[in-house]
C-alpha cells in the first residue's frame, strides 16, 4: 500500500498464559499485528499487558521486541501485588 494511514494507532493485547509450544501463538499473532500496521499506518505501538501470566509469554514478548521496531517497556502497575504464586495463610 503506497499511501499510508498517517493516523497513529494502537493495538493493546492481554496475554495470559500464550507462551505454551514455545509460544507459537503468542509470535503468530504479534507477526500478524506488526506486518499489518506496518503495511498500513506511519506511526503504531503495540501494548501487551500480562495479564497474571504463570509461563514464559512476557519473555517471549521481550525477545519478540528485539526483531521488530517496536521497543520493549516493562511497568508493573502495583508492585505490592503478587503473581499468584505466593503462600497465603
Amino acid at each position: 500500500m503506497a499511501n499510508k494511514e498517517k493516523n497513529f494507532i494502537s493495538a493493546v493485547i492481554y496475554v495470559h498464559n500464550m507462551g505454551g509450544g514455545e509460544g507459537k501463538q503468542i509470535i503468530s499473532f504479534l507477526s500478524m499485528v506488526t506486518e499489518f500496521f506496518e503495511a498500513n499506518f506511519e506511526h503504531s505501538e503495540i501494548i501487551c499487558v500480562n495479564d497474571a501470566s504463570t509461563d514464559n509469554s512476557v519473555a517471549i514478548i521481550k525477545e519478540f521486541s528485539k526483531s521488530v521496531k517496536y521497543n520493549y517497556f516493562e511497568y508493573e502497575l502495583f508492585p505490592w501485588v503478587g503473581n499468584g504464586n505466593e503462600r497465603r495463610s
